[in-house]
This record gives C-alpha cells, sequence and structure tokens, in this order.
C-alpha cells in the first residue's frame, strides 16, 4: 500500500512538472507553446515555400537564452519575421520605422505598439558583416526592440539562408500556427498590406 501511495504522489508530481513546463516562460517574458512539441514542419535545409510550415528556429535573445521561434506561436497573433543586418541602411530603417514608428507603415507600428502581432527580428550580420555575437544582438535590442519584439541571433546565417534572399531587409509573414502566408524584401508594402488584413 505504501509503494502504491509512494507511485500516486510521483504521478502528482509529474502533473505538477507538466504544468509548469507549459505555463514556463523565458527569462525576457517570451510565451512557451505547449502544443509546438507535436508540430512538424519544414528543416533549415529546405527553401522557403509559402503554405509550409517555418523551420524550428533556436535563436540566441538579449537575455542571453536560446528561444525556440515556434514558442511564439498559437499565441492568438500572426508573427512578423523580419531578417536584418546591423551593416545594412533600409535594415535600420524598417525596423526603425516598424518598432519606433516614421513615415513609414504607420499602421504596422500602431499594430505592433497595440500588441496585435509579434515581431521577431532575425539579426544574421553585424555592422562588419560578420556573424552576429551577444553585444551584437543586446545592442540591436537596445535600439529596435520594444512592445511584442523580440531579436534573436542566426550567426551561422542558416535560418536567413533558408528564405533563400538576396535582399535584406526581408519579411516572413506567419499565422499563429507559424505557417508562411507571404514573402518577400521588406523595403515593400504588400507583406504589411497582408499582416494588416490579418489582424
Amino acid at each position: 500500500d505504501d509503494d502504491s501511495a509512494d507511485d500516486d504522489d510521483a504521478s502528482d508530481d509529474d502533473d505538477a512538472s507538466d504544468d509548469d513546463d507549459a505555463a514556463s516562460t523565458y527569462a525576457c517574458g517570451w510565451p512557451a507553446n505547449d502544443q509546438r512539441a507535436s508540430w512538424s514542419g519544414q528543416s533549415l535545409d529546405d527553401v522557403l515555400e509559402v503554405g509550409q510550415r517555418v523551420p524550428p528556429f533556436v535563436g540566441v535573445d538579449a537575455c542571453g537564452e536560446e528561444v525556440a521561434l515556434w514558442d511564439f506561436g498559437d499565441d492568438g497573433k500572426p508573427v512578423l519575421l523580419l531578417f536584418v543586418a546591423a551593416w545594412s541602411p533600409p535594415d535600420l530603417n524598417v525596423a526603425e520605422a516598424l518598432v519606433l514608428g516614421g513615415a513609414e507603415f504607420q499602421d504596422a507600428h500602431q499594430a505592433l505598439s497595440d500588441e496585435s502581432y509579434w515581431l521577431i527580428q532575425v539579426l544574421w550580420n553585424d555592422a562588419d558583416f560578420e556573424p552576429p555575437d551577444q553585444g551584437d544582438i543586446d545592442s540591436w535590442a537596445d535600439e529596435y526592440a520594444g512592445t511584442s519584439t523580440a531579436v534573436l541571433g542566426d550567426p551561422d546565417r542558416a535560418f536567413f539562408d533558408w528564405t533563400g534572399s538576396e535582399y535584406t531587409p526581408f519579411a516572413v509573414l506567419l499565422d499563429e500556427a507559424m505557417i508562411a502566408q507571404t514573402a518577400q524584401v521588406a523595403g515593400y508594402t504588400e507583406v504589411f498590406d497582408q499582416l494588416l488584413d490579418s489582424l
């Protein structure tokens, strides 16, 4: 009987652990998606395909923690991936307009301020055309992070290469299931129009 009671206690502990996992958040406060373990998607060896779930990319954030992109899914919001390089003036301009506000993308900036979508900025190069380190991620986050905005480093540029793009900044709109809806160089407006239409 004692063994049975011990088993029950162990089962209760396991259940509590499962609950804690589902409710856990990252040091920087990002959400946890308890559905992602059952998901499948493209791999980083594939090339971006609209209508497919993006790869389970893991990048380092400004808290120095590895963050799973899929944890931003199943949160009731679309996700805008913005691939950026710190050496590129257009990347700086788009990030500034979205996060801080400016003449361009005013509606997208307001929707971000209203926490209507997630903006995930994937930093794949630093200002010297080198892979970003923690200092580069921190610096970009200090300048261009805000409400509902994360910066994730992609130092081996595997995620950026998955896009197949030769241009930066590059934007990919995802639904809450992390399915790619549209993708294009972020200087054009179609991806932002579709983002706003999805809200």
